[in-house]
């Protein structure tokens, strides 16, 4: 079953959600730096493997380890070079490996983006009807997730932190009170946490505790 889903694909029932990657080894926008915040240990691994060369165009990543977000996640290369478009022919290529090789890797149910658009500069519409065409006869549950959207993780965090004071989240994220008051601002005001990092210049490793801070107060099973 093909279906095409308004929300976010963090909010998925699937049992795999899917990151598109390039093969540099980068997370630094988009939904690879969503998937990189929220699984830090899979980015580790994931630049390790770029390295060897292992991530290759056509062919996709499963990164099955136990993980706080409770998926196991498909890493689906669409292009060679974080700042370089991708290509249709990256997709085609995946998504025949992805034909080939689905029913041997278990993959059931899968929640999948619009692959390429967004920061890949692919036309989003064009891509959804090559994904649908590859996939719309398979027998699996396949949900196409075509915009970014707040999952319910990030609508807590940002409430917790919209009635936190100042001083609360400096002593939370160990930050002085001018630079915590800057957070309080910054995150009421972004769309996705991971906006940022890539929008408002806000270190990573604070974001990062943001993200550890969701997790050990809203755990997962309460926010499905």
């Amino acid at each position: 079953m093909f279906r095409v889903i308004e929300g976010s694909i963090f909010d998925s029932t699937c049992d795999y959600i899917t990151n598109t990657i390039n093969t540099q080894g980068a997370m630094g926008a988009g939904l690879a730096l969503e998937f990189r915040l929220r699984v830090p240990e899979m980015y580790s691994l994931y630049k390790e493997l770029c390295l060897k060369g292992d991530i290759r165009i056509g062919e996709y990543w499963i990164y099955e380890k136990s993980n706080r977000i409770q998926k196991k996640i498909l890493n689906f290369p669409v292009k060679t070079e974080f700042a370089q478009p991708s290509e249709y022919e990256y997709i085609i290529k995946g998504l025949d490996f992805f034909l080939e090789n689905y029913e041997k890797d278990g993959i059931f149910s899968i929640a999948m983006p619009t692959l390429g658009s967004r920061l890949g500069r692919l036309d989003d519409e064009a891509v959804l009807e090559v994904m649908r065409e590859d996939l719309s006869g398979l027998p699996i549950q396949i949900e196409i997730y075509q915009k970014y959207a707040q999952d319910r993780l990030t609508t807590m965090v940002k409430r917790a932190i919209g009635n936190m004071s100042p001083q609360e989240l400096g002593t939370e994220f160990g930050l002085g009170l001018p630079e915590a008051e800057l957070i309080k601002r910054k995150v009421h005001s972004c769309f996705l946490l991971s906006d940022l990092v890539a929008f408002q210049r806000i270190s990573s490793n604070i974001v990062q505790k943001i993200y550890d801070f969701g997790f050990r107060k809203f755990s997962q099973p309460e926010i499905q």
